[in-house]
């Protein structure tokens, strides 16, 4: 449950008299937060280990992929988005968004982390429902095997 607590905002000071507003504000519990707070850690932890592999073996990851993946870590918030890039040039990894990705892939990061280190294998989370995919699923697989390999070499 989150709790409100309504303060008092203070815009201005003027001699003596304050003029202000009221506003209510979301406290969300130290749980919650400090929760989100370990997601991001995990999803920098493993887009690191993504950006590693690419600059560590780029063309062979690209030989191997053929496509544009679309990472979302579902607790991740705005930095629980990276593009692997594994079908122009020698490859890339980024921060962000793209919209013309040929497959996005969504988990929590807790999952991201136990497939990343062999724990959760690729079709478990998809047949368990840990895994979402949009677009090209069998592109999705790909991941499953040599590119995974790479990247669980460089955490």
């Amino acid at each position: 449950m989150i709790e409100t607590k309504t303060v008092l905002v203070v815009t201005a000071a003027f001699g003596g008299a304050f003029f202000g507003t009221l506003a209510t504000h979301a406290l969300a519990p130290a749980p919650a937060l400090k929760a989100s707070f370990v997601a991001a850690e995990k999803s920098e932890a493993l887009f690191n280990a993504m950006t590693a592999a690419i600059k560590a073996d780029g063309a062979k990851m690209v030989e191997l992929g053929g496509g544009v993946f679309q990472f979302v870590v579902s607790d991740g918030g705005p930095n629980g988005k990276f593009i692997l890039d594994l079908k122009n040039g020698n490859g890339a990894a980024t921060y962000g968004e793209d919209p013309h990705a040929d497959c996005t892939l969504t988990m929590a990061a807790a999952d991201w982390v136990a497939l990343a280190d062999g724990r959760l294998k690729l079709m478990s989370a998809l047949m368990h429902g840990k895994l979402k995919i949009k677009g090209n699923q069998m592109l999705a697989l790909k991941l499953d095997g040599p590119i995974l390999q790479a990247i669980r070499q460089q955490k």
